[in-house]
């Protein structure tokens, strides 16, 4: 928070003048102009270039104010679990938003190094942080009962599975394909092994917290009903992180399709298929009071998940087929898993 600030910037303040818009505004005599500066737990930290601009359509803010937003010093102490894992994410993605500004601005200038750092930059929070921050509850406990760990080894595990073999049917199903400069392993980039691990925490840390929601608001119904609702969440929310996930990296130059507009309708239920095994599966993890999980569990289950998402999307391969023409040399030449037909 800025210093010279003539009101006092908390939540308190801006809420009682103003409920619907919780700012207060600083005119310094400098060149700079006047600032606009959210209150304190209103607003969330490091966003990106786009959300500030949604915020100055939604609140009406004159081109001339900057956006001044709290600092990480001006939250509370973060909770061990979900909270830490939303907030990592914020970090991380902030830097990958000016990683891919710069990417937009100099397409040419990544080559293999550069990739491969975008994703450990990416990746390596979710593993160093916690060290370090240690929840209340994690502090009496030995490194591998921590929650973080586990969760951590899950994804780490789910993901390994879905790059190495299952971005296959992405290139021979949905007609995908990478095209930017990096070191590979199984024709996958490198650094998508460490960009997906980043995303898949986020997303299944917000299906932990949407499905206890869904089960505290269904616990008085039929337990058909109660089943029923969740499966439905379940769908609609793994479609739609699918479809958010395939719109938010269209501009990103090397990651093409052949057919965008089947990707996005048809592609992104494919790719759901992932989240619709994932999220309920990861929810377990010490969900249930005095049944903690062991890391030996954690593993056995993250591969059951991803040897039940591996034997859906073969089904869609062979029963249904591409869902747009696949160039020939993509194409799967052997009737068993898809990843033996990829040339190298």
């Amino acid at each position: 928070m800025s210093s010279g600030s003539s009101a006092p910037c908390s939540s308190e303040s801006s809420s009682a003048s103003n409920p619907q818009v919780p700012v207060s505004v600083d005119e310094p005599a400098s060149a700079a102009g006047p600032r606009l500066i959210f209150a304190s737990g209103t607003i969330p930290c490091f966003l990106t270039s786009e959300e500030l601009l949604l915020i100055r359509i939604q609140y009406g803010v004159p081109p001339e104010y900057d956006l001044e937003l709290p600092g990480p010093s001006d939250r509370p102490p973060l909770q061990i679990g979900h909270q830490l894992f939303t907030y990592i994410e914020a970090v991380s993605r902030a830097r990958r938003d000016i990683l891919q500004t710069e990417e937009r601005c100099q397409t040419e200038s990544f080559a293999e190094l550069e990739y491969l750092l975008v994703g450990l930059m990416s990746a390596l929070p979710y593993l160093l942080i916690p060290i370090k921050l240690v929840g209340d509850a994690d502090k009496g406990r030995c490194w591998k009962d921590r929650y973080w760990v586990k969760g951590n080894l899950w994804i780490m595990i789910f993901s390994f599975v879905g790059n190495y073999f299952l971005t296959h049917y992405f290139f021979t199903v949905l007609g995908a394909s990478y095209t930017f400069p990096s070191w590979t392993m199984n024709n996958v980039p490198h650094a998508t092994f460490l960009l997906a691990h980043c995303c898949f925490i986020l997303y299944h840390t917000v299906s932990n917290m949407t499905l206890r929601r869904v089960r505290q608001y269904t616990a008085c119904l039929p337990y058909t009903s109660r089943v029923g609702t969740e499966a439905a969440w379940i769908l609609l929310f793994g479609y739609f992180i699918a479809y958010l996930e395939t719109l938010a990296i269209s501009n990103f130059p090397y990651y093409d399709f052949v057919d965008r507009a089947s990707m996005y309708k048809t592609g992104s239920l494919f790719y759901a298929m992932y989240f619709i095994v994932s999220f309920p599966m990861f929810s377990r993890i010490d969900e249930i009071p005095g049944d903690r999980w062991d890391l030996k569990r954690v593993a056995v289950d993250a591969l059951g998940a991803s040897m039940l998402v591996t034997i859906i999307l073969d089904l869609w391969r062979l029963f249904l087929g591409p869902i747009v023409p696949v160039p020939e040399p993509k194409q799967c030449s052997q009737p068993a898993l898809v990843w033996f037909g990829i040339p190298e």
